[in-house]
């Protein structure tokens, strides 16, 4: 899935938290949330360096897992001075603080409305979905008290600064264009590409990353294979497109987010087919097909080249079919797969 796009108060939010932990101006309040769990991570350690005094963790550090959460064991934590220090840090790990059950509610409510100075409360939304309720009476505290944070996948000019500084940190240098092809491979997620950053450095025999090392020691996410995949039915190269199929559920990746990833690829070259029949552009294309990456709205144009209109029309409906199969037939759903990729061969015939 492309990832949602920042709204500039998503943006506006995680600039106000940056300078107010660059200030040490810390509130008492804040809720972490986001697809981008590196950066999730990163801030949280950053805001705990900032509220806790070194050597004092044993003392003004308190960690909570929502799921067995003792409402009057946090109370005692946020409420309890700080030992020799000035501040101290409650996080709240996976807690839905807009529903937290009956049984939590007016406690809750009552500990967010009379926090203390001294203390930070943190709620973190790792793997609980952060959705805000703007009817609680939670919500009402947060705004007026405390600040929701999102931290998002970030924009491509934004990765591509990132993996540069990652990889000289390495020893190694990488280009622009071989930026974009490893973010293209790799995906958008910087917990992902870390690991991926530390493979390639250790690969690389030269000093700066090439295109040929991205290909053979990266670990392509789905989407990836699934454009490859196109490109295979595009050469005519069936068995090619068939074998990657087989890779992807190998992969265990279930069929049904296979094709849902093909259609969206399809659904792409369609796109690109009236980019270039009407002379729309690139920038249309990335608007109405939600392409997250002017670099990957390039390539899908260039891939839209090698189809016909006519196909890519015949070929989203094909699919449609197969997701409908797949979830309303107890079939071989990896047969049903393979059957997909024979008939958008047939079309491309």
């Amino acid at each position: 899935m492309p990832p949602k796009k920042k709204s500039d108060g998503d943006a506006q939010n995680l600039r106000v938290f940056k300078s107010e932990l660059e200030s040490r101006a810390l509130r008492s309040l804040y809720v972490f949330y986001g697809e981008e769990k590196y950066l999730l991570e990163y801030y949280l350690e950053l805001l705990k360096k900032a509220a806790v005094a070194e050597g004092m963790e044993d003392f003004n550090l308190f960690r909570f897992d929502g799921a067995s959460l003792d409402m009057d064991e946090l109370g005692d934590a946020v409420e309890a001075l700080p030992a020799f220090s000035e501040r101290k840090l409650v996080t709240v790990t996976d807690l839905d603080i807009y529903r937290p059950g009956a049984d939590k509610k007016e406690r809750l409510e009552a500990i967010l409305s009379d926090l203390p100075e001294y203390t930070t409360l943190v709620f973190v939304y790792d793997t609980a979905e952060y959705k805000a309720d703007v009817r609680t009476k939670v919500h009402k505290l947060v705004a007026a008290n405390g600040l929701a944070v999102e931290f998002a996948l970030q924009e491509d000019r934004e990765l591509v600064g990132w993996l540069r500084r990652r990889f000289r940190s390495l020893g190694k240098e990488i280009d622009f264009p071989e930026a974009e092809q490893m973010l293209f491979v790799c995906g958008r997620s910087m917990t992902l590409l870390v690991n991926e950053v530390e493979k390639l450095a250790a690969y690389a025999a030269g000093d700066r990353i090439l295109r040929t090392d991205i290909d053979a020691v990266c670990s392509p996410i789905a989407d990836a294979v699934v454009y490859d995949l196109a490109d295979r039915v595009a050469a005519g190269k069936f068995a090619e497109a068939l074998e990657l199929s087989r890779e992807l559920t190998a992969m265990r990746n279930d069929p049904i987010y296979i094709v849902g990833a093909l259609s969206r690829q399809i659904r792409q070259i369609f796109y690109g087919r009236i980019a270039i029949d009407d002379g729309l552009g690139q920038n249309w294309l990335a608007r109405e097909a939600d392409i997250p990456s002017p670099y990957v709205a390039r390539k899908q144009l260039d891939l839209a080249r090698r189809f016909t209109t006519r196909w890519a029309r015949e070929a989203m409906k094909l699919c449609v079919e197969c997701d409908y199969a797949l979830k309303s037939s107890s079939a071989d759903r990896s047969a049903m797969l393979e059957t997909l990729i024979l008939r958008l061969a047939a079309l491309e015939r």
